[in-house]
């Protein structure tokens, strides 16, 4: 099994490797400001929050995350590795996230949202959702 700081460094090293290549963080509309937000209608686009922290989202279609085995959270609780909570703003806009899994039992803050801090989520509808840990805070949507 690999470390978490391993893991972390890997994840820099995809992440640098997407922001040189283009493949970063793209969102088809929106500027992700209060009167502007990120409009989030697929899977890829969903997974893309965790990335913009502190930005504005709505929600425009329903998303099916079946393609993802274990959800990663979105926002983790601060930490010594700059691990950063969710505090942006998220509309649902009533559209449904189904099939969402996550199977971890060692971490905390498990759900569609890790760890928010100062973050309003709103109008967000979960269907078919399979959440198990055994840490703190375990939960479908935060």
């Amino acid at each position: 099994m690999y470390s978490r700081y391993f893991l972390n460094r890997l994840g820099l090293l995809v992440f640098i490797m997407f922001v040189s290549l283009g493949l970063y963080g793209q969102f088809e509309n929106g500027q992700g400001t209060p009167e502007d937000p990120y409009q989030v209608s697929s899977a890829e686009e969903l997974d893309s929050v965790r990335d913009y922290l502190s930005s504005f989202f709505i929600q425009t279609a329903d998303i099916d995350l079946s393609g993802y085995l274990n959800w990663d959270p979105i926002g983790l609780a601060p930490d010594a590795w700059g691990n950063a909570p969710f505090h942006g703003y998220y509309d649902g806009g009533g559209f449904i996230i189904e099939n969402m899994t996550i199977d971890n039992q060692s971490d905390d803050f498990l759900g569609l949202f890790g760890y928010v801090m100062d973050a309003e989520i709103v109008n967000v509808k979960l269907e078919n959702v399979d959440v198990s840990g055994t840490g703190t805070g375990v939960g479908a949507l935060a």
